[in-house]
């Protein structure tokens, strides 16, 4: 692999309403569309070999968007549940809460359980045998993975791409 792109999935209707979403499988918005459709264009000329794409209809749609612009097959977009948003317990669904220790809550995916996901998901696609990959993922799944790829480097939650933000990782 030469080249690794990763894309935040565009917004979704958790975005809009400022909660945890982890798991729950929330749409794009109308907005979320046209963020991804600006994110195609921006994947046209960039030579993409292989989609692979968490599960989460966020993620799966912005992926099939890009890969329509780009004349991928959306059938051959690889599904990955590695690349999942954190799964957030009971704190799904809330608001957001800078107070809350996500961490602390008994039901809730450690940062930890996240860092070691990354750590499988990238150890796994390094071994695809494609030039350039396309990542298409969650917020809070890019730090931990953003992290594996450049050890010793500390990304927090303002460091997250924007909504279909594409971002050159190698």
């Amino acid at each position: 692999m030469k080249h690794l792109y990763y894309v935040r999935h565009g917004q979704s209707r958790a975005n809009v309403e400022r909660v945890y979403a982890g798991l729950l499988d929330t749409p794009l918005t109308d907005l979320g569309v046209k963020q991804a459709e600006a994110a195609a264009r921006q994947a046209k000329h960039l030579g993409i070999g292989h989609i692979i794409s968490s599960p989460l209809s966020r993620a799966h749609e912005t992926a099939k968007i890009i890969a329509r612009a780009i004349d991928y097959p959306a059938e051959e977009i690889e599904l990955s549940g590695l690349l999942v948003e954190r799964n957030f317990g009971s704190a799904a669904g809330r608001s957001w809460d800078d107070t809350i220790d996500l961490d602390s809550l008994s039901d809730a995916e450690t940062m930890n359980a996240v860092a070691k996901r990354a750590r499988q998901a990238y150890e796994y696609i390094r071994t695809l045998p494609y030039d350039t990959i396309l990542v298409v993922g969650h917020g809070t799944f890019w730090q931990k993975f953003y992290m594996t790829i450049y050890p010793g480097t500390a990304v927090t939650g303002a460091d997250e791409p924007k909504n279909a933000e594409m971002v050159q990782l190698l």
